[in-house]
């Protein structure tokens, strides 16, 4: 009764309580299940889910109506889930993961009575959402924001973010990059033009530059003088 006490009320048992908790310990499954119908546990309950669905604590009013009902934690959190409330939060959520910004009046009403799906989905296919992971993938792996050519062919072409990052990858500036950052990272210096060029004229991934740094002598002799990086 005491473990199942911390697993389900989250402390441990007053001294008062261990006679009623014994009494109702005939099993694990009906001591549990009669734990969850304490007012305890369906008042912390209660104040969970309004603060993982609305971000909010519960009012008094609201608390109440659920710890003196029958309802379940289930049949709470489904009506939570279909309130104007948590639609217009999922609504907000969405455009900040996805546009890095709060909806403007005009699109919170646009997209009022929608679920957080089909939110998702109308902003995915947005033009401000391509130019913004247009944006990051440019910054992720060139180290520079697109030109207004690059912004403008990335957007309008149908590539998805997993097909533009592969192609990104493969360009001759993003491969010289790599290149470049672990030299300095392992050798402390930047490739000569001669290295970079049978670098990149070989097509070596960055796997495989690494396994052949770790292994150079001049590798491994700054490691004798440094130690390991």
């Amino acid at each position: 009764s005491d473990l199942l006490c911390r697993q389900v009320l989250h402390r441990d048992p007053r001294a008062g309580e261990l006679a009623t908790f014994r009494a109702h310990a005939h099993s694990e499954c009906t001591f549990r299940r009669w734990l969850r119908q304490t007012q305890e546990c369906r008042t912390d309950t209660v104040i969970l889910l309004y603060q993982e669905l609305l971000g909010r604590a519960p009012t008094v009013a609201e608390r109440d109506a659920f710890v003196h009902s029958t309802a379940s934690e289930s049949a709470l959190r489904q009506y939570l889930q279909g309130t104007e409330e948590y639609r217009r939060r999922m609504t907000r959520c969405a455009f900040r993961d996805l546009l890095g910004r709060p909806p403007t009046a005009a699109e919170a009403t646009r997209f009022a009575g929608e679920d957080e799906l089909a939110v998702r989905r109308a902003l995915k296919a947005s033009v401000a959402y391509r130019e913004r992971m247009v944006r990051g993938l440019y910054r992720a792996l060139l180290g520079r924001l697109p030109s207004p050519a690059e912004l403008a062919a990335a957007v309008t072409s149908n590539e998805n973010e997993t097909a533009l990052r592969l192609w990104l990858r493969s360009t001759r500036a993003c491969r010289s990059r790599f290149i470049e950052t672990d030299y300095r990272n392992f050798l402390g210096r930047a490739p000569t033009p001669a290295e970079l060029e049978s670098l990149l004229r070989r097509k070596v991934s960055e796997t495989q530059l690494r396994r052949e740094i770790e292994h150079s002598r001049e590798y491994l002799l700054r490691m004798q003088k440094t130690g390991p990086r």
